[in-house]
């Protein structure tokens, strides 16, 4: 037999007599007290001895949080769904349950000896989806905060962190439903999320598991800039946390999906664009084009910096060894330039190019000594020192305080190249003294388009490069 003491903040001792099992609860504890307590097993014939003391603190009592509904949804079946606002995200507060939208990947609906009732089932915890199914082909280039996948209109996949925020703001038990779970294993739900015990379907096993017990959700992360369902579940047992299923090869689970942002109005000079990776650029409005104002450093699309894959044809970058790829930028040859930009955003062409240089022609403020030519100081970025000198008063590098009035900040990282026999690349030839960017439009067989400042010259023109050649890229809104 055991017995256990607790302790409240006066050091008075409440003794606990005829536990017969390892665990036990404490019930009627004051919130917000400090406690301590003891453990003596009561030995038969000598040696009964007090353990050390556990000690903690009850938390506060709260008050319970109404949770608030945001708009309701309906899926491809026509099944309604009841939504929940935390945070600032609104999520369905009950399983998906649609099934005809699905175009690939397998849904089971859970039944078996124990539950055999699949309609009352479905009705209650939703139906179950394997990967396949869920992702329903999303991959490649796209982002988790944009995945439908099969969620319905207007809705999508939840996010690792969204999911993550949640465990980060309530217990296990507060997101837990009051009702559906095993006895002893309802939670509070505080949250007003009330995830369900649905249990999964294991293909491996070919066996549907923990219906009462456990509840698994489907969620999705950006790997490499490929979309990657992720899982994580609450069980009956654990209050506190809920848990992330590194090993979900074979299981079907539930899904809830959230509410996708209202749209944003972009404004061009104060909106940033962000990359297939995450990586935001800030943007300049230079007449009626929108230009991102520093190089793109987003390896998604391209197959790396292997040399075999230097090419004419495959889409390949390079990053510089010691410049700084933050502010320099990657090397891209003309195949991954052409797919570099995310969606919203392209590559501009020739046209667009001419567009712009004879928009900041015509601007007096943007020329040098009254040569409407005279445009490179204006787009030439003042942040970094261009290297050679030169005694023209309007090339790039006399008086670099004066560049940049355009605010298209044009770095000078070089280009990358091999030179013909050799295995090895050149990355970052002319860097300080050369910006280069590549356009869409074609000039000839493996030839096309670029747009280069050099730091001795005043004049910018188009000039065209073989499209193995590594260059800068730049995007311009759609």
């Amino acid at each position: 037999m055991i017995r256990a003491g607790i302790f409240d903040v006066e050091n008075e001792l409440t003794e606990i007599d005829g536990i017969e099992d390892n665990t036990f609860a404490l019930t009627g504890l004051a919130a917000n007290t400090d406690y301590k307590v003891q453990v003596r097993a009561n030995c038969e014939y000598s040696g009964s001895a007090w353990s050390n003391p556990v000690e903690f603190t009850t938390p506060e009592e709260t008050e319970p949080i109404e949770p608030v509904s945001c708009d309701p949804t309906t899926d491809c079946d026509g099944h309604s769904y009841p939504t929940v606002k935390i945070g600032d995200v609104c999520w369905m507060q009950k399983n998906l349950a649609a099934e005809s939208c699905v175009t690939s990947g397998n849904v089971y609906a859970y039944v078996n000896a124990q539950f055999p009732d699949e309609a009352a089932n479905v009705a209650t915890y939703g139906l179950l989806y394997d990967e396949e199914a869920v992702m329903q082909g999303i991959g490649s280039g796209a982002k988790a905060t944009t995945t439908t996948g099969i969620c319905p209109t207007g809705y999508r996949l939840p996010t690792v962190a969204e999911i993550e925020t949640l465990g980060a703001a309530y217990s296990a038990d507060e997101l837990k439903s009051t009702d559906h779970w095993i006895t002893g294993g309802a939670g509070s739900d505080l949250s007003g999320f009330s995830w369900l015990p649905g249990g999964c379907y294991s293909s491996s096993k070919d066996n549907f598991e923990s219906m009462l017990l456990e509840g698994y959700l489907w969620a999705t992360e950006e790997v490499g800039g490929v979309v990657s369902p992720a899982m994580y579940k609450i069980t009956y047992y654990c209050s506190t946390i809920l848990m992330r299923v590194e090993n979900h090869t074979g299981l079907s689970a539930s899904v809830r999906c959230v509410k996708e942002a209202e749209p944003t109005t972009f404004t061009c000079g104060t909106s940033k664009m962000e990359d297939a990776e995450g990586h935001e650029y800030e943007t300049v409005q230079i007449g009626t084009q929108c230009w991102t104002k520093s190089n793109l450093r987003v390896a998604a699309g391209t197959t790396g910096t292997d040399i075999s894959n230097y090419s004419l044809t495959n889409p390949c970058y390079y990053v510089h060894p010691t410049l700084d790829a933050n502010l320099y930028g990657y090397y891209y040859n003309w195949p991954a330039a052409k797919m570099a930009c995310p969606t919203g955003w392209h590559l501009p062409s020739l046209t667009e190019c001419n567009e712009m240089l004879d928009y900041v022609r015509s601007q007096s403020a943007f020329t040098c000594g009254g040569d409407p030519d005279n445009i490179s100081k204006a787009l030439a970025s003042n942040d970094v020192t261009w290297t050679q000198t030169s005694t023209d008063i309007c090339s790039i590098v006399y008086d670099q305080t004066d560049n940049n009035a355009t605010g298209f900040s044009a770095i000078p990282a070089g280009y990358s190249w091999v030179s013909p026999g050799e295995t090895t690349v050149i990355v970052g030839q002319s860097s300080g003294c050369m910006a280069q960017f590549w356009l869409s439009t074609e000039a000839g067989t493996n030839i096309a388009y670029l747009f280069a400042l050099r730091s001795e010259n005043s004049v910018s023109v188009p000039e065209t490069r073989g499209r193995s050649f590594g260059s800068s890229v730049r995007c311009v809104k759609n």
